[in-house]
């Protein structure tokens, strides 16, 4: 993983301590962070709840790209905002919900109520357990992603 994405996710962790937020990083950062061989890791996904993610915008307000707002297209809605920092940017999404057949589900709760813990030089950092990558992965069905799930499953088995 790269360095930079490694020193953006220790800044991250030092100014959410303590701050009664509860976020977790998702997408490829959280695989990678697992053992997951990537190809291409350039940005990160924070996933909180509504009132966390604005927050997270008051707080990193300086890196701000786009304010965190409701968003929903055919398949994802949440409260999502845009950061960069140190050029690498971050998608904090709040209530993150998916439309599986015709309901929406949020998926941010359950991945709030069962972190992961990763050790990064002297910070522990939330991510999404693997297993919980692969339900919306599979539903969404993306060429893109079939990669993804083979290697989560290979790593669920070992």
């Amino acid at each position: 993983m790269k360095k930079n994405i490694i020193n953006v996710l220790n800044i991250i962790n030092k100014k959410l301590k303590n701050k009664k937020i509860k976020w977790i990083i998702g997408g490829s950062t959280s695989l990678s962070l697992q053992g997951i061989k990537l190809k291409k890791i350039s940005d990160i996904d924070i996933a909180t709840d509504k009132k966390g993610a604005f927050k997270i915008n008051e707080i990193f307000k300086e890196y701000e790209i786009k304010p965190v707002k409701f968003s929903k297209n055919r398949i994802i809605s949440s409260y999502r905002g845009k950061l960069k920092i140190k050029n690498i940017e971050v998608d904090v999404m709040g209530e993150l919900s998916e439309k599986i057949g015709n309901r929406w589900v949020n998926i941010s709760r359950q991945r709030l109520k069962s972190p992961k813990f990763i050790k990064i030089r002297n910070n522990r950092i939330p991510v999404t357990p693997l297993e919980q990558h692969l339900v919306p992965y599979k539903i969404l069905r993306r060429k893109k992603d079939n990669e993804k799930i083979k290697k989560i499953e290979r790593m669920l088995k070992k």
